[in-house]
């Protein structure tokens, strides 16, 4: 559903904290774990392209530091953390060599990493066939996880939240949630 996850995307840019705010690095890495898992199914490509259509559309209404990330990320290109995460993660490395990637990853930023490393996982989970995220029973609705309305997104950011990160903005001032 292109649309709706447009939509989800215009309400995700520019909300948050930091100078490339939270709702832009979880873009970023979901773009990454989605390019990552796109391979060569058309229909994947249709979405994915629209998405990127969406973002490079919505990265007007977001700073002058975060705009870049998001146009890079349009066209595949992350930063290197990232990729080396969904690197090990999709070629099923070693434990150790993943763990080592995340914290890496995790490291980006004030909240760059938790959400970007947050994002990428859920780009990952979008089109696997059962759950890849371990403790989860079921496949989660990756939509509704990313929604800023929805309590999945809530219950999400609070779950993945650590001590030293500052509280979220609970809005940006349009009614778009955190």
């Amino acid at each position: 559903q292109p649309d709706k996850a447009a939509g989800v995307v215009g309400c995700l840019i520019g909300c948050g904290p930091g100078l490339t705010p939270s709702g832009d690095d979880l873009i970023v890495g979901f773009l990454a774990g989605l390019w990552s898992t796109t391979g060569h199914d058309p229909a994947r490509r249709a979405f994915l392209a629209a998405l990127c259509a969406a973002v490079a559309a919505a990265s007007a209404a977001t700073g002058d530091i975060s705009r870049p990330y998001l146009a890079h990320a349009v066209h595949g290109r992350f930063a290197e953390p990232l990729t080396t995460l969904v690197r090990h993660i999709g070629e099923g490395a070693a434990v150790a060599n993943v763990e080592v990637a995340t914290m890496a990853a995790l490291r980006m930023g004030h909240t760059s990493g938790a959400d970007g490393v947050f994002g990428l996982l859920l780009g990952v989970a979008a089109w696997a066939p059962q759950s890849v995220l371990p403790g989860l029973a079921q496949p989660i609705n990756v939509m509704a996880a990313l929604d800023p309305a929805s309590t999945a997104c809530s219950h999400a950011i609070i779950a993945r939240r650590r001590p030293w990160m500052p509280e979220p903005t609970p809005y940006r001032g349009d009614g778009c949630r955190m």
